[in-house]
């Protein structure tokens, strides 16, 4: 009889990849990568934006007391311009509006209707800048385990909306012998629920594969 270990490697000895598939992010999970570079399509963070809610301003007017001249969002487009002596409130996420270098938390400033007097910041203060995270044309490699939520992540920052992955293998289950029959099937003299294909099912399921026939 074969021990597991002799089983397994002549069975890997005849394996051969599958074939490659491409699919939407949203079916990726679980498969196994079939490219395993990728290739940052943009900057990322395509655009300089804030780390926190608060006031984008230039920090050579800080400390002072500047001017309120309009406020930006996340997803905002229309850009107020931060001149000498003004600032902009903005939410985080939000782009930094042309002009500005620094941003204040809102904890630290005291507003007073119109003006907003606001501590000494420095550049960049809760800034996240342009290509913070990775440079458009810069490679990032995938892990050639099976796709988890961080890697179809780092893929969709990345600007992937699908991804070449490994077909599924396919697994035929052979169970035997007259003494089982199918879980939840009552028993008859001498017979036994039958728990491996059920659970030799699942473990295929686990590892990422598809069972095409269960064959007694």
């Amino acid at each position: 009889m074969l021990s597991v270990d002799e089983a397994r490697d002549r069975i890997l000895v005849r394996a051969t990849l599958t074939p490659g598939e491409r699919l939407p992010l949203d079916r990726c999970a679980g498969r196994v990568p079939a490219v395993f570079a990728l290739t940052a399509t943009y900057d990322v963070l395509p655009f300089a934006n804030s780390a926190m809610d608060g006031f984008a301003l230039r920090a050579a007017d800080a400390p002072g007391e500047l001017r309120l001249v309009g406020e930006v969002a996340a997803g905002a487009a229309d850009l107020p311009r931060v001149e000498a002596g003004t600032t902009v409130r903005i939410l985080t996420g939000a782009p930094i509006p042309p002009g500005a270098d620094a941003v204040a938390p809102l904890e630290v400033v005291d507003e007073r209707g119109d003006l907003v007097i606001v501590p000494r910041v420095e550049i960049g203060a809760h800034v996240r800048a342009a290509g913070q995270d990775t440079r458009a044309g810069e490679r990032v490699d995938l892990s050639p385990a099976p796709l988890g939520a961080a890697s179809i992540a780092v893929a969709a920052s990345l600007g992937y909306g699908a991804l070449e992955v490994r077909r599924r293998p396919k697994v035929a289950i052979v169970s035997t012998g007259d003494e089982l029959v199918a879980a939840g099937t009552p028993l008859g003299p001498g017979q036994i629920s039958d728990a491996n294909t059920p659970s030799l099912v699942a473990a295929v399921f686990e590892a990422g594969g598809g069972v095409v026939a269960q064959m007694r």
